[in-house]
Order: structure tokens, then C-alpha cells, then sequence
């Protein structure tokens, strides 16, 4: 994550010319990551949806 979101935050900018998929795909990433993160770290604080 640390080293996606710098490209990502260029690409979406405008100003690195990079192309602008590569920061939709950037963000998308991140957001998966993210969600990952707060699986792993915090299982307990998420609702269990297997019913188990």
C-alpha cells in the first residue's frame, strides 16, 4: 500500500503524465489492501456472514 499510493495519487493528478486507468487501478488496489488489512488485523470485528 505504501508504495501503490504515491504512483496512484500521481496518475490521478494529471501532472506525471501517467494514464488515468492507472490510477482507477491504483485506487482499486488500495481499497482491496485496505479491506484485507482490516480482515486480518480485526476478524472479531466484523460480522461473521458463514454463520459459524
Amino acid at each position: 500500500m505504501t508504495m501503490s499510493a504515491p504512483v496512484t495519487l500521481f496518475a490521478l493528478s494529471g501532472r506525471a503524465h501517467l494514464p488515468l486507468w492507472l490510477g482507477v487501478f491504483g485506487v482499486a488496489g488500495f481499497a482491496e489492501q485496505a479491506s484485507e488489512t482490516i480482515t486480518f488485523l480485526a476478524p472479531q470485528a466484523l460480522p461473521n456472514l458463514a454463520g459459524q
